[in-house]
Formats: structure tokens, sequence, C-alpha cells
């Protein structure tokens, strides 16, 4: 019995840390990620952060195909945004340290696991850094359900594009959303 619960635990990690394993350098897309690119792409076409990721994108082929410029020697391709951390007027019992800890667990570790910015620098080879900055508790004007919509409609009828910009405007005065201009316009 000992035996059979050892090897079910061994077969369990195994199997989940074989499972994680990212492609090799170079590999082919999942369909399903070459399909959501495509789909993003056609959605956003005018997106300057879409051209400067398409960019990328060609240059990492170049260097694949080209053994002369190397798959290593390509420029990482570094992303900073801003996480507006958002309370309704109505929340209660509010962790004040929520903020500092997404900060910690995005960008800044250290995180017990990968922080966002370790996982994606990791499975892109350190080719796609993420950073950011975490700004909150940021309180808007209305109750959750003005934002959220009816109990179990999951969002719909809420009104979440005017909570994200109560969030923006609340924050105007002290954030400089040009430290977060990726593509430099």
């Amino acid at each position: 019995m000992n035996n059979l619960m050892v090897l079910a635990v061994f077969f369990t990690l195994f199997t989940s840390l074989h499972g994680t394993i990212p492609p090799m350098k170079g590999g082919p897309l999942p369909e399903k990620v070459r399909e959501h690119t495509e789909m993003m792409q056609s959605e956003y076409p005018n997106s300057n952060m879409a051209h400067i990721i398409q960019k990328w994108v060609v240059d990492k082929q170049k260097a694949i195909l080209n053994p002369e410029i190397g798959i290593n020697n390509l420029e990482t391709l570094t992303t900073s945004f801003p996480v507006l951390v958002g309370k309704y007027a109505d929340a209660v019992n509010v962790q004040t340290d929520a903020p500092q800890q997404l900060q910690a667990e995005l960008f800044d570790g250290p995180w017990p696991t990968l922080t966002m910015r370790e996982f994606y620098l990791e499975n892109s080879y350190n080719q796609f850094e993420l950073d950011g900055m975490v700004y909150g508790w940021i309180e808007v004007s209305g109750p959750e359900s003005l934002y959220t919509g009816p109990y179990g409609t999951f969002g719909m009828g809420g009104h979440a594009a005017t909570f994200v910009r109560e969030m923006i405007d609340s924050v105007d005065a002290y954030v400089n959303f040009a430290d977060f201009d990726n593509d430099g316009d």
C-alpha cells in the first residue's frame, strides 16, 4: 500500500513538473496561441504596442533563421504598465496592505512562487520583461452593485468601464501615465 502511495505521489509530481516545461527556443506556437494572436492583430491593427510586438516577432524569426544574428542576441522587449486597485464605496474590512502585496506578487518579489515579471522573463528566455507600479486603494463613488451588475449576472449589466474611468480620473493628478508609454508616442 505504501509503495502504491509513493508511486502515485511520484507520478503526480513528475507529470506536473513535466507539464510545465516551456517550449524550446524558436519552436512553433501552439494553435490556440496563434489563433488568439491573429484575432488580436485583426481587432487592434493600429495598436502601437501591437506594432512593437510584431516587429519583435519578425526580428526573432530573422534571428532563428540567421545564425549570425543569434537568438540570444535579441533585445529584450520591456513593457511597463500601471495597476489600479479599486475599492467600492460600500466596501468593508478591506485588507490595507493588499496593494503592497500585489506590487510584490506581480513585479518586485520576493514571492513564494514566481512573480508575474519573473514568470514572463523565464518563459520567454529573458526576451520579454514586464514591469509596473501598483496604485491603490482608489475609492470609487458607487457601491459594488453599480459596477458589477445584479448578483448572479457575472458583470452583465454592470458599469465596469465607469469603474475604470473613475479610478483613472482619481489618480491622474499624481500618476504620470507617460511613464507607461511603451512605444514613445
